[in-house]
């Protein structure tokens, strides 16, 4: 999953802002992504209970400073 707002203004409105509650992803072997969720860019949102697991670099990865 992949979750980011515009890249030349990252505060743009209306901006990314994902709701995710109790959600399962898992890689498959011979995935070719580093990480499983990616957030970016001036994304704000919700994560709840989420479960990432299998991928070789990151869960979860955090990127920029705009996710609040």
């Amino acid at each position: 999953m992949e979750a980011d707002n515009f890249v030349n203004n990252p505060d743009v409105e209306p901006r990314s802002a994902p709701q995710v509650k109790y959600a399962t992803f898992v890689a498959l072997p011979d995935t070719t992504a580093n990480e499983g969720v990616v957030l970016r860019r001036g994304t704000w949102g919700a994560l709840e209970g989420l479960v990432v697991q299998g991928w070789p670099r990151a869960g979860i990865d955090i990127r920029d400073s705009g996710w609040n």
